[in-house]
């Protein structure tokens, strides 16, 4: 089963296949899922390592009841003067009894399921892209070939491409809109997940811990002990002879949230990282929209070359907002085929001008 899951993994994340997305929308569907993946394994790992908690002078009950039921930071009274300069402690203000490290045993399944999340629009894209790019070829070394001649001098590949209508190009660009659009929404809302399971903490965890490590210390608690107490106070419960419940407390090392300091801080950059290229996705996709001279531009980046008479050739494919579609997929073959052969495409293409309008 193991194998299995290797082997689904490998698949899921190799680059080797036809490239039907683009950068933007691999930051999200592939480096951030194996972001979360990767983080949720680490986390999962150090949860059995056997040093994810140790209690002093505590027993097997006293740990397992400190990992199950969560603790509380250490008081200031209680911490040597080493933790006191770090100023990791509970607030004095704050006397609410309710433990605050109980949901750190959610971490591992918090992760894994943020990655699976992030999954979700690069599935349904792979689903409703429905192999219109595989019409020009089964994987990039043999896109645009012809079985008979390499170079398509036939035209057997614009022949394709007139047969797909305009309503069917236009309707497999807004749905890869809508995928792109959904990573945005889905970025946003685990932003908004994690930092809810944090008690709101997670929303400013990076910033602050940047400004604690720049110097700005004073008066100030260390923001990743804060989230992720390192030494805590637990109290265990438990009834004696004489049925009366009795409580002793305990002081634990969570040496497990050494790692998810460092994992929350990473993901809180990460984030920063993929709010930055929602923006650019939009802008972007505005620009394809409402300016036909974009859309030349990004045809004309696939061709590789500064040949005037080569760039002429795009002059005479109709784009614009009525051609949103068949530009599209224009971009997608460019970003698949050799320059060479896109080109040669083109050249054919532009000859045959009739053949992009296809079927409305």
């Amino acid at each position: 089963m193991a194998s299995e899951l290797f082997k689904e993994a490998s698949k899921y994340f190799s680059l080797d296949s036809l490239d039907k997305d683009n950068w933007a929308f691999k930051l999200f569907s592939k480096v951030t899922v194996g972001i979360f993946m990767g983080s949720a394994a680490l986390s999962l790992a150090s949860s059995y390592s056997g040093d994810a908690i140790v209690c002093k002078d505590g027993d097997d009950y006293d740990k397992q009841y400190c990992w199950l039921h969560g603790s509380r930071h250490l008081p200031k009274d209680q911490i040597s003067d080493e933790i006191n300069k770090k100023q990791c402690y509970a607030d004095p203000d704050n006397n609410d009894p309710n433990p605050d490290t109980e949901y750190y045993i959610w971490v591992s399944m918090v992760l894994f399921l943020n990655g699976i999340v992030f999954m979700i629009p690069d599935k349904l894209w792979q689903y409703f892209e429905d192999g219109m790019l595989e019409q020009f070829g089964s994987d990039k070394s043999n896109f645009l070939n012809n079985p008979r001649d390499e170079y398509d001098a036939d035209g057997k590949h614009v022949a394709v491409f007139k047969m797909i209508s305009k309503k069917l190009s236009r309707k497999y660009f807004w749905t890869f809109v809508a995928c792109e659009m959904l990573n945005v929404v889905i970025g946003i809302v685990s932003f908004l997940c994690i930092n809810a399971f944090l008690s709101g903490q997670f929303s400013t965890y990076g910033a602050d811990v940047l400004n604690y490590s720049s110097g700005y210390k004073e008066g100030k608690k260390d923001p990743m002990c804060s989230l992720f107490p390192t030494i805590v106070n637990c109290e265990t419960s438990f009834f004696g002879v004489n049925s009366q419940k009795s409580t002793r407390s305990k002081i634990c090392i969570l040496g497990q949230n050494i790692l998810n300091q460092k994992i929350y801080f990473l993901l809180w950059l990460w984030f920063m990282v993929l709010f930055g290229v929602s923006v650019l996705v939009i802008i972007n996709r505005i620009m394809c929209i409402f300016v036909p001279a974009f859309q030349r531009q990004v045809v004309a980046a696939h061709l590789k070359s500064k040949n005037a008479n080569r760039l002429t050739s795009i002059e005479r494919i109709p784009l614009g907002h009525d051609y949103l579609g068949k530009w599209f997929l224009l971009a997608q073959m460019g970003r698949n085929s050799c320059p060479y052969k896109y080109r040669n495409f083109l050249e054919k293409l532009g000859e045959k001008q009739p053949l992009l309008d296809g079927k409305a």
